[in-house]
């Protein structure tokens, strides 16, 4: 929602007063209704592929494997030991990994980097995000 309740929305030509409108305010959704959808009426993936990912995203280090998929690769000379640091704490923080299932979902993105960082330096980082970063834990979840 990005308007308040009670304003008005000046978008349109004509502005017009917010407000919700509850529909079902019996009903307390649970997280669990919105991560890992089962059955085919609440989610209708477009193939059994789609299906088979969508429910292999449910774990967080999964989760956490498919966006560090998509996340560029560290550079030395371009900012590479920041870009690394926060990225773990992406993991360790924001998907909430141990360390050692951040270190491997870590070895994919790493193979990318130029040039790769070795386990230690890894394992330092992740300790060094765990222990100052910012990101909430669980965040991402």
């Amino acid at each position: 929602m990005t308007r308040l309740p009670g304003f008005w929305n000046y978008k349109y030509p004509e502005p017009f007063q917010v407000w919700v409108e509850y529909r079902d305010a019996k009903h307390i959704y649970t997280p669990r209704e919105f991560l890992c959808l089962d059955d085919t009426e609440r989610a209708r993936p477009e193939s059994v592929a789609a299906k088979e990912l969508f429910e292999s995203y449910c774990s967080p280090a999964e989760r956490a494997r498919a966006y560090l998929s998509r996340v560029p690769p560290a550079v030395a000379g371009q900012h590479g030991d920041l870009h690394t640091f926060q990225t773990c704490c992406r993991l360790v923080r924001g998907f909430a990994l141990a360390d050692d299932q951040a270190l491997a979902v870590l070895s994919e993105w790493n193979a990318r980097c130029q040039p790769p960082w070795t386990e230690r330096e890894l394992r330092e980082k992740l300790r060094s995000a765990r222990r100052n970063g910012r990101e909430p834990i669980g965040g991402m979840l």
